[in-house]
């Protein structure tokens, strides 16, 4: 399992490291010119999943708005530290999708992806990353699926962890549908994404 967290942030890394080295159509020269490329960001107010709303009121410390950074920032020893979260909530927690009513849970046995995304968060939260720089967001799979994912504001751009993946990618490098994303000031905030966003 260490060999292959290790393996995985060496060959993001590297893509990265390569994408800004490629030149004009490089992807770190597209981040640096626009910053749209590197970031999603919502205007409008929207409301918040009904069941993040619970979840706040249950878990208020996974919830506050806090002052400190809105990015991270993106080296080796960080990268190996979102893959090894990654990988070890994705393998830990059973895929089940549960009936009734929608709940939001840290750690379960089984869960659905917005279980996925909260529990990353909470570790990351844990290992001291700031928690302005880790949102929880809301889009659509290809077959238009409602789908929760974290995302992770690096130095590098949007990152996205997702529970159907091992690979950590770039927003725009994703096949997800962008719908609404909690506030970098109030995770209790959300703000919509709909219609500004597609991925390519």
């Amino acid at each position: 399992m260490r060999l292959k967290i290790l393996l995985a942030s060496a060959i993001l890394l590297q893509s990265v490291v390569t994408a800004a080295a490629i030149g004009p159509g490089g992807l770190m020269h597209n981040f640096k010119t626009s910053p749209s490329a590197r970031f999603l960001s919502g205007e409008a107010s929207t409301l918040a999943p009904f069941a993040h709303v619970v979840f706040c009121l249950k878990v208020p410390d996974e919830c506050k708005a806090t002052a400190g950074p809105e990015e991270v920032e993106l080296d080796g020893s960080k990268l190996k530290e979102l893959a090894s979260v990654n990988d070890e909530v994705n393998a830990e927690i059973i895929p089940k999708i549960m009936p009734g009513l929608e709940t939001w849970s840290i750690s379960p046995t089984y869960g659905s992806c917005h279980d996925y995304a909260v529990t990353k968060r909470h570790r990351l939260l844990a290992a001291g990353w700031p928690i302005r720089a880790l949102r929880i967001a809301i889009a659509m799979t290809p077959e238009g699926i409602g789908h929760a994912i974290l995302v992770v504001k690096t130095s590098a751009g949007d990152l996205v962890l997702d529970n159907r993946s091992s690979r950590i990618l770039p927003w725009k490098q994703t096949d997800l549908q962008w719908i609404k994303i909690e506030s970098a000031e109030d995770p209790q905030k959300w703000l919509s994404l709909r219609g500004r966003y597609a991925s390519t």
